[in-house]
């Protein structure tokens, strides 16, 4: 439309040449209007062009609009999508946050089943010791020495309250020179008797002694001192456990089973009715001295060594775990060993210091060893090698015939 009003304009002055000649007036008229009309039409066409001018205006931004509109709706498009990845993300961490979940506290579960066993384990191999091996002999040397000063004080009863005679007639001998001859032999009957008829009490002291230690020494070494059965069993249990298991194991088992243990106290009928059977053959009688403590005094003193000899056994058994030690003691005339033996009374020895020739006739005080074991069944139960740290304490035959006698056996 506005090139159409331009046209008409630019047309006009032919139109209004030609109508000069019949109606001047009239064109003038019409001139007039005509330009009133080109006036308004102008205006009207710069109105036009204005609206046209603020409609392109609107259109654009209507255009920018809806071109914001399609980038936002490509945009939350986009969003949704993300948000749905973002979703099946979420549940998928969710699901292996609850795995884990799952897996942790199996895991948690393992960790305390294997805390409890390592704990367990632990209870069983740790070998940290409570004592050292020097506690340990001391307290040995301590018990050897409480065991001569009894043999010294009974020697020093029957000294100063013995009978001259030694006949039938005596109440009692008979079966006590038999009850000492079933453990020493008839010879050796003899000759305490010929010692103590010579006033010399040696013999009789060692005897003493050997008694009491063999007593200790088979308390050190019992699991259980007051049964035998039971006694056997665990030692049973205790030599299958070195095999299956190890000494080390081993050990620590037998510590938590001896520290579980009360068995009172050990019984002293025996070895006190044995002591008194030496004494009635030396000539001490219990009926010639009427209100005597000896038997009392005896008996507490054995109570007294059976407390040591048992702390002995604790500490060994339970304090020590690192290594595995016993008591020694050997059977009567075995061959001197200076290596692990030790000559209970100093003189005897040649001048050299050397009696491999010489008999230890019996022990009169107890020796320690350490037990080192062989590495691989079978032979694991077996010691390998016994490691003398404290020599047990022998009477040898030298000494006896330094003393102007000799002693034999049956």
């Amino acid at each position: 439309m506005p090139r159409a009003i331009t046209a008409l304009v630019v047309n006009a002055p032919d139109m209004v040449h030609e109508g000069s000649t019949l109606q001047a007036s009239h064109w003038e008229i019409q001139k007039k209007e005509l330009e009133d009309n080109i006036v308004a039409l102008q205006e009207s066409v710069d109105r036009k062009n204005k609206e046209a001018s603020i409609l392109w205006k609107e259109l654009e931004g209507e255009c920018g609009l809806r071109e914001r509109v399609r980038n936002l709706e490509q945009d939350l498009r986009q969003a949704r999508i993300l948000s749905e990845k973002r979703q099946r993300d979420y549940q998928e961490l969710q699901q292996r946050c609850i795995d884990a979940t799952t897996r942790l506290e199996a895991t948690q579960g393992l960790l305390k089943r294997r805390t409890e066993e390592l704990t367990t384990v632990q209870a069983f191999t740790t070998t940290a010791d409570q004592f050292s091996i020097s506690d340990v002999t001391r307290m040995v040397e301590q018990l050897n020495e409480d065991i001569y000063q009894v043999a010294a004080q009974l020697s020093d009863t029957i000294l100063m309250n013995r009978q001259a005679k030694q006949g039938p007639d005596i109440p009692g001998l008979a079966n006590a020179r038999k009850s000492v001859a079933e453990i020493y032999g008839d010879t050796l009957v003899e000759k305490l008797t010929l010692h103590i008829a010579q006033d010399d009490p040696l013999l009789f002291e060692c005897l003493v002694q050997n008694v009491l230690a063999l007593r200790c020494y088979r308390l050190i070494r019992s699991i259980n001192p007051t049964s035998s059965t039971i006694n056997n069993t665990l030692n049973n249990v205790w030599e299958k456990l070195v095999v299956s298991h190890g000494p080390t194991i081993a050990k620590k088992w037998l510590a938590m089973t001896s520290s579980q243990m009360d068995f009172g106290r050990v019984e002293v009928a025996d070895v006190s009715e044995t002591l008194f059977s030496m004494m009635e053959v030396c000539g001490w009688q219990a009926t010639d001295c009427p209100g005597s403590k000896t038997p009392a005094l005896l008996f507490e003193r054995i109570s007294e060594i059976d407390v040591a000899a048992l702390e002995i056994r604790k500490m060994m058994v339970e304090g020590i775990l690192s290594t595995e030690m016993e008591p020694t003691m050997y059977k009567p005339n075995q061959r001197y060993s200076p290596a692990h033996m030790q000559d209970a009374h100093d003189f005897g020895r040649s001048p050299s210091g050397e009696c491999f020739s010489d008999i230890a006739l019996l022990t009169t005080g107890l020796g320690v060893q350490l037990v080192t074991r062989n590495n691989s069944p079978p032979d694991i139960a077996k010691p390998k090698l016994r490691d003398t740290i404290m020599k047990a304490k022998v009477l040898l035959s030298s000494t006896l015939t330094t003393q102007g006698q000799t002693i034999g056996y049956n």
